[in-house]
């Protein structure tokens, strides 16, 4: 049988929708939400981050404007 691997919350926060305490980590959010996101996929799609991470950082730029 395999070993569970620890849970970690701590990297949660990638995934789930920002809560209040967690939007303060974020940028304000931009008048244009569009124009937001586009500048996350500039920014993002430049570096190294692994494909999964990246679509994560990315749904989070999408829930800023709400």
């Amino acid at each position: 049988m395999m070993a569970r691997r620890p849970h970690r919350p701590e990297k949660h926060h990638l995934l789930l929708r920002p809560q209040s305490s967690q939007l303060r980590r974020f940028p304000a959010p931009a008048a244009n939400a569009a124009a937001s996101h586009e500048a996350t996929l500039a920014a993002v799609s430049g570096s190294s981050i692994p494909p999964p991470i990246r679509q994560n950082l990315l749904s989070a730029s999408m829930y800023e404007g709400s």
